[in-house]
């Protein structure tokens, strides 16, 4: 009889929230009745494959998120600890949880509540054959890749930059090429215009006067929103995080495709969103809505 494979889980939860813009936590603050995290650990300590789960919390979350997994009766959750500035912080602290005997490492936000069963199930099974493997949609939106217009579009008074940083008409501005050269105090421009440092004035781009043009228009074909859970060989995920430590990645396929290693990619759900800002909150609720109706329970408005 082939052995039962052990799956152990990693649930990053320490950021703050601060494009969520809201005075609670991001894995506390509710939907529809429920935190975050306890919507997202849920789905994962009712999986069968999942034996344990490491959550990753800010310091001062700490003793509320412990209250609500006991109180919820997650009896898979066996570490809860603080987790780093970083979101790779994070779970580079909570491969030291890791168990020995354990052959695959799941990654999973605790800002994605929306996952479920069948997803992860997906993403183990062909991390299995693979090794790593990711859960991800295709684009539906036009994908455009921009750059900056040269230091174009600034309207604050008296500063006129012209192509690469000529041209401003500041009183003792003595621009040299590209921009550089300003003896005004506490203006540092940098190559092409950026770097002007008066009040509210954010280079590169002029927010108000959008001075990013289009680059090129790029072929969505074969461009994937990647989402997780991933799921990695024991060995493979330690490997990544102990080679590229200094790197400041956005998700941990990001550093086993540096170690030359492919990455496998399986179909997740558009319903399987990351909450980043408060429009995601109104997708949320409306998506527990949407899953409500679908078991004919009654919405909440």
């Amino acid at each position: 009889m082939p052995k039962r494979l052990k799956i152990e889980a990693i649930v990053p939860a320490a950021g703050l929230g601060r494009r969520l813009k809201g005075d609670i936590a991001k894995p506390l603050v509710s939907i529809s009745g429920s935190p975050i995290i306890i919507r997202t650990l849920k789905v994962l300590n009712a999986h069968p494959q999942v034996s344990k789960i490491i959550v990753l919390s800010h310091k001062k979350d700490l003793r509320a998120i412990q209250k609500l997994i006991s109180k919820n009766k997650i009896h898979k959750v066996k570490n809860i600890v603080e987790g780093g500035v970083r979101r790779r912080d994070s779970v580079a602290i909570g491969l030291k949880f890791i168990s020995r005997d354990t052959d695959f490492v799941l990654i999973h936000d605790a800002a994605r509540p929306f996952v479920n069963k069948k997803i992860i199930s997906k993403v183990i099974s062909s991390a299995v054959v693979f090794g790593a493997s990711v859960a991800g949609v295709r684009l539906k939106p036009t994908i455009k890749k921009i750059k900056l217009n040269n230091g174009f579009g600034c309207r604050l008074p008296n500063h006129r930059p012209l192509a690469y940083g000529f041209g401003c008409r500041l009183p003792n501005h003595r621009p040299l090429a590209y921009g550089f050269g300003c003896r005004l105090p506490n203006h540092r421009p940098l190559a092409y215009g950026c770097g002007y440092r008066k009040p509210n004035h954010r280079f590169p781009a002029c927010k108000k006067n959008h001075a990013f043009v289009i680059e090129k228009t790029l072929d969505r074909e074969n461009i994937w929103e990647i989402q997780t859970p991933q799921v990695f060989k024991k060995d493979l995920i330690l490997k990544a995080h102990k080679r590229f430590k200094k790197i400041a990645a956005t998700d941990d396929a990001c550093l086993v495709e540096k170690l030359g290693e492919s990455v496998s990619v399986v179909e997740g759900s558009y319903f399987n969103i990351k909450v980043t800002t408060p429009e995601d909150l109104v997708f949320a609720k409306a998506i527990v809505n949407y899953q409500k109706f679908k078991r004919g329970k009654r919405c909440i408005a």
